[in-house]
């Protein structure tokens, strides 16, 4: 359990209990891919693990679901997005002892 500190009008700070927890979501290999988080959801990383591509986010799980995309690339190929202005860079994850480099990045709305 965390806890959110905010300060009242009169000065006192209140501490609320903020239920914060960081989820696993799986996914498999696409140039986009949709994960459903709660609203509000901090991606924080991409990886492998058990040969299954996995995003781990710090997410309040009583927040309402929300669709987030995910535009996938490999080094040399181009990103299937129109405006690369909408695109916010997560990481990049290397496969198969680095013979393949995919850039994995959100598009913004």
């Amino acid at each position: 359990m965390a806890y959110s500190v905010a300060a009242s009008g009169g000065g006192e700070v209140e501490e609320q209990a903020v239920n914060i927890v960081v989820y696993k979501y799986a996914f498999g290999a696409a140039d986009f891919v949709r994960l459903e988080m709660p609203a509000g959801a901090q991606i924080l990383h991409i990886d492998m693990q058990h040969r299954q591509l996995c995003a781990w986010a710090l997410v309040d799980p009583e927040r309402p679901l929300e669709e987030r995309v995910l535009c996938v690339a490999g080094t040399g190929h181009p990103l299937a997005v129109v405006d690369p202005a909408r695109l916010s860079f997560i990481n990049t994850v290397l496969l198969a002892g680095g013979d393949y480099v995919f850039h994995f990045f959100e598009v913004r709305p």
